[in-house]
């Protein structure tokens, strides 16, 4: 008997279907390899305290893989997993990862911001992190140009993140344009507080920054670049005649007249 022509095209199982089957598919170590990101259900409904009431407003699996393949491409989400109204997405891709936090995920008609890391995770961060604050960049450029930028001084980048408005003592969806970068401390070099990323001019903001960039100060003490009146061990020098020995107010005002170089 002859073979029929109609033949139905192999279904394409879903994530949950696949690891239900065949729970290799997918390693543990495959889920580790991208930090995942996370988001608040208090951050979609509020905090409620009626538990009943509560559990009706719950976010599902498939309105969070809608919402998160609306930002990045269903194929490169590996896990959706909800502990205690907190939500962890894991992707299996470092670069749509970066592009997922730099986005607001689209819940119930609210516009529902990511986080880098655990919320509720601060007594164990690094003492010796490097938190910088980027400003005057729009609002429109790419935050992934940011990021390299940062690499480029030698930063270590653990997580970045866009500043959202607090407005009495709320968290609010406004973005202020500034972005904040963790990176791992200590730097390797100091980054100048103004540098070019793209063709922005933006604001470099990070504790115990030096004041001016290194390679622009000049020492009003001895004129050389590179450092600070204060931090100069050198002999004065003079402005007049350039030799050493002697300020510029014990100098005759004509060119190698001064007491002190004849």
């Amino acid at each position: 008997m002859a073979k029929s022509n109609e033949q139905s095209e192999p279904k394409m199982a879903s994530y949950a279907e696949k690891t239900k089957t065949d729970p290799k598919t997918i390693e543990p170590s495959d889920m580790v390899s991208v930090k995942p990101v996370f988001i608040q259900e208090t951050d979609v409904f509020g905090s409620i305290s009626d538990g009943e009431t509560l559990k009706k407003l719950y976010l599902t699996h498939p309105e969070m893989y809608k919402a998160v393949g609306e930002a990045v491409p269903e194929r490169t989400i590996t896990g959706l997993q909800r502990i205690r109204g907190l939500w962890r997405i894991y992707l299996d891709d470092e670069a749509e990862r970066d592009i997922l936090i730099s986005k607001c995920l689209k819940l119930r008609g609210k516009s529902i911001w990511i986080y880098s890391r655990n919320p509720r995770v601060t007594v164990h961060e690094n003492v010796n992190n490097i938190r910088i604050r980027v400003k005057d960049v729009p609002l429109s450029a790419d935050d992934g140009q940011i990021i390299r930028e940062m690499e480029k001084h030698g930063c270590s980048i653990l997580s970045s993140m866009r500043e959202r408005l607090r407005y009495n003592n709320k968290v609010t969806n406004c973005l202020t344009g500034d972005r904040i970068i963790i990176c791992d401390g200590p730097l390797t070099e100091h980054i100048p507080r103004s540098i070019f990323i793209g063709k922005y001019r933006a604001t470099i903001i990070y504790r115990d920054q030096p004041r001016n960039n290194p390679q622009n100060m000049k020492c009003s003490k001895c004129l050389q670049e590179g450092h600070q009146t204060r931090d100069c061990t050198n002999d004065w020098v003079c402005r007049s005649c350039g030799q050493e020995g002697h300020k510029q107010n014990a100098c005759t005002k004509e060119k190698n007249s001064c007491l002190f170089c004849v």
